[in-house]
């Protein structure tokens, strides 16, 4: 039975993961029922039981990202994944929001290198991740590099999707504000693809995502945050491609859409978890 209180309902609802099968992986763009906002005129339990269900909806098998890292590291581990032979390489949006999946990653596996742009798109290109696998360690001659990638949102309790209360400001603020700006864009058809010199991660963003969206298009922000998922993913595909050598490497790209959610948690949908070998690809999911 669901709890009765909100303090043990959202812990309850998503502290229970299982790992997600694989029809959550590669998730293309979609309708969703709810396109703008949660609202409800109720309070206490039938408020957090509606936006569980709204939440669940929206992004199937979502948890706390705390227990989506912890769960991959076991999975990690049980691979021969660990950090005294591997290295994270992370890419999630600039926002201090995000910064918590990062801290809790580090403390299980040590420093991470960062990769991060914008949204959580990944513009460091070969040179970047050359960088970060110079860095790894080469234990029993193979090394391991663990790609952790994610757009973000914010789903509040009340409010337009996409709106968050920060610190110290009233009104609330954006997330993911890269999204929304090329959203507005979107609604307004007028997209700007031209590469300004003093913005160069949001025009890059632009160019990117708009060639995964189908002509004519006008998403949700959630279709628009699976969008992103699927361009950084498939841009961390090709890279670690062009710029790992199988021969004496392997690693593992974790991808997903972090979630600025209620009583100030932040959740992960699990997008996908893959392992890359000379001998071929595996879905950890499976």
């Amino acid at each position: 039975p669901r709890p009765q209180s909100p303090a043990q309902l959202l812990p309850q609802l998503f502290f229970s993961f299982s790992a997600p099968s694989s029809s959550c992986a590669r998730m293309p763009m979609r309708k969703v029922t709810s396109t703008g906002s949660f609202t409800s005129s109720s309070s206490g339990n039938g408020t957090f039981e509606a936006y569980a269900d709204a939440l669940e909806l929206m992004f199937p098998r979502a948890v706390p990202e705390s227990v989506l890292i912890e769960h991959c590291t076991k999975v990690l581990n049980d691979i021969g994944f660990n950090d005294r032979n591997a290295i994270n390489l992370v890419s999630n949006c600039r926002d201090e929001l995000c910064r918590p999946f990062t801290e809790h990653l580090d403390k299980l596996w040590g420093h991470s290198f960062n990769i991060s742009s914008l949204a959580g798109m990944v513009f460091c290109g070969r040179t970047g991740f050359k960088a970060a696998m110079a860095h790894c360690p080469a234990v029993d001659n193979t090394e391991r590099y663990v790609f952790w990638v994610a757009p973000h949102i914010a789903i509040p309790v009340d409010g337009e999707h996409g709106t968050v209360y920060r610190a110290g400001r009233e009104a609330p603020s954006t997330a993911c504000g890269a999204l929304l700006a090329l959203l507005g864009q979107i609604r307004n058809n007028k997209v700007d693809l031209t590469m300004d010199p003093s913005d160069l991660e949001q025009s890059l963003l632009r160019q990117k995502i708009i060639n995964h969206l189908p002509y004519g298009s006008i998403p949700t922000l959630v279709e628009l945050t699976y969008t992103a998922h699927e361009t950084i993913l498939e841009e961390v595909e090709n890279i670690a491609k062009a710029s790992v050598d199988l021969s004496r490497s392997e690693y593992v790209i974790i991808s997903g859409i972090q979630i600025h959610g209620a009583l100030g948690q932040n959740f992960f949908w699990p997008g996908t978890l893959t392992l890359y070998q000379q001998s071929g690809e595996t879905d950890l999911y499976d």
